[in-house]
C-alpha cells in the first residue's frame, strides 16, 4: 500500500512548491488529528490559510472523501499510517506532535478573536 499512497500523492501534488507543501501538511495535520472530522469550510475557519483548503483536498480524491460541509476523511485508515510513519522523508509526510501544537494554537487565536465578555448577553 505503501508503493500505491507515494503514486498517488506523487501525481497529486505540486511537491515543489514550498506553498503547497505547507498548506498540505497543515491541512493534513488537521484533518488527521481532529478528534471530530472537519469540513473544508471548518479548517478554512480554523486555520486561516491564505488558500481555500479546497483547493489542496481537491487533488487528494484518490485518498480522501468529502463533499461541501461534509467533513473531510480518510478513504482507508492505513493512509493515516503512511503519512505518520516516523522514518517517511517525503514531503507529506504529517508529524503527529506538530500538527497537535499548530491546531491548539490555532484554537486559541480563534477563541481570541471570538469570544467576549457576556458573549450571551445575559443579566443577572
Amino acid at each position: 500500500l505503501h508503493k500505491l499512497y507515494h503514486t498517488a500523492l506523487l501525481s497529486a501534488g505540486i511537491w515543489d512548491d514550498d506553498a503547497f507543501c505547507s498548506d498540505f501538511g497543515t491541512i493534513l495535520g488537521a484533518v488527521i488529528t481532529a478528534r471530530v472530522p472537519l469540513s473544508c469550510t471548518a479548517i478554512d475557519t480554523l486555520l486561516g490559510l491564505s488558500l481555500p483548503s479546497e483547493q489542496t483536498v481537491s487533488r487528494l480524491g484518490s485518498v480522501l472523501r468529502w463533499g461541501d460541509e461534509e467533513p473531510i476523511q480518510l478513504l482507508h485508515t492505513s493512509f493515516f499510517d503512511y503519512l505518520t510513519l516516523p522514518d517517511l522523508k517525503e514531503p507529506w509526510a504529517i508529524n503527529i506532535k506538530h500538527s497537535n501544537e499548530q491546531i491548539t494554537r490555532r484554537c486559541i487565536i480563534l477563541l481570541e478573536q471570538e469570544l467576549k465578555e457576556n458573549i450571551c448577553n445575559l443579566t443577572l
